[in-house]
């Protein structure tokens, strides 16, 4: 199945605002630590984000982990303002600093407020899981090399999100293949279980890294888990996200 989005000109329809940089935590204090970059995160988010639509996950793959040198991915807070859905064309603003990640997203069935303690029973509160196309934003004043809690201080680039429709009840979320054209020319490719651990460790994680914020997962919530290809920079151009076997989603900006 197709669905398309179509991105235009008009940003102001969020509630969180992409041209506004934050400074860089490790250069601003250099004695900061992954505490203070996830006080730092929060203080952002009660300040940006009027609702929250669910969390996000980055630097999800061994390989990212190992260069940042960090056993846990980075976490973030979704805005609900930025989740965009294939039903209705849609007027969005393009700018330089968007960039495009392919990733797999699971909706929440329940409220969580306390720690989940396996993955069995995480799998009994989530009501579908779904392709998702994210649109983070470099929204990072750089003035030197980034640390990892530069992103956690920046909300890891949290902007909007393309929802697609869900995925059939039994699907192998590691095994799903996906690819990401450019006006027809293939950029990225990945699959599930690119995230290192596989999916459901990773929103295991997502979950109780949450709770133990003090957020609550709320019914409806959406987490995302991170990018599973290339981060690319966005382009005026069409996008056909293809999750191989299932869907595309088809998506320009002008």
């Amino acid at each position: 199945m197709k669905y398309i989005v179509l991105l235009f000109f008009f940003g102001f329809l969020l509630n969180v605002s992409a041209q506004v940089s934050t400074a860089q935590l490790s250069f601003k204090d250099p004695k900061a630590d992954l505490k203070r970059a996830f006080e730092v995160q929060q203080s952002f988010v009660k300040e940006s984000i009027k609702e929250i639509g669910g969390f996000k996950g980055g630097a999800v793959s061994a390989g990212a982990k190992k260069y940042f040198g960090v056993e846990n991915p980075m976490a973030a807070v979704l805005p609900k303002s930025g989740w965009l859905t294939v039903e209705k064309p849609l007027e969005l603003d393009f700018f330089k600093s968007r960039l495009m990640e392919l990733e797999l997203g699971f909706i929440f069935a329940d409220n969580i407020k306390t720690t989940v303690k396996d993955i069995e029973s995480l799998k009994k509160k989530v009501k579908s899981t779904v392709p998702v196309v994210e649109l983070p934003v470099k929204n990072i004043d750089v003035k030197g090399k980034l640390q990892f809690i530069d992103f956690i201080a920046a909300n890891v680039g949290a902007y909007q999100y393309i929802v697609g429709k869900p995925f059939p009840k039994d699907m192998d979320v590691d095994s799903v293949k996906m690819h990401l054209l450019e006006n027809g020319k293939s950029i990225t490719a990945a699959s599930g279980v690119v995230a290192d651990g596989g999916q459901w460790k990773n929103l295991l994680f997502q979950v109780n890294h949450a709770i133990a914020q003090g957020y609550e997962i709320k019914a409806g919530h959406l987490i995302i888990t991170g990018s599973l290809g290339k981060v690319l920079p966005a382009k005026k151009a069409v996008y056909k996200a293809v999750y191989e076997g299932q869907q595309t989603i088809e998506f320009s900006f002008k």
